[in-house]
């Protein structure tokens, strides 16, 4: 019940608005534009699985959300490595144009070592699909 009230507060709220500070929203429209958006979200993602993989939660749901999310960031990662890596991702204010090929090695490293057994399982995954493509 409440998730459906809140999908359909989520739905009736305007965007956030466009970068050329007139407050109207735009559709990401260039190809790249949509790639950064998807590879900067799946940076994010993961970070969030991290930090929450050595946290004990009595949310098991929740900890499942998390890890479908690193899952489908993984996806995202391999996909636009393949099909875009020359593009750089603006990830935050201090780094705005960081190489595709970072991110992914950055996240690679991060999975390894910081956030338990099913973050080895997935750099496993984005070592298999970055050496694959």
């Amino acid at each position: 019940m409440l998730l459906i009230a809140v999908l359909t507060a989520m739905l009736a709220l305007p965007g956030c608005g466009g970068g050329d500070g007139s407050g109207e929203g735009k559709p990401v429209s260039d190809k790249e534009d949509q790639a950064k958006l998807l590879v900067s979200q799946a940076n994010a993602d993961i970070r969030t699985f991290c930090l929450r993989s050595g946290a004990k939660t009595t949310k098991p749901d929740l900890e499942n959300v998390v890890f479908i999310d690193a899952v489908r960031s993984v996806n995202v990662l391999i996909d636009q490595h393949r099909e875009n890596p020359s593009i750089e991702v603006p990830l935050d204010e201090k780094n705005p144009a960081v190489p595709l090929d970072k991110v992914v090695r950055d996240n690679l490293t991060t999975l390894q070592r910081s956030c338990g057994s099913d973050g080895r399982l997935l750099a496993g995954r984005l070592q298999r699909g970055i050496s694959a493509g």
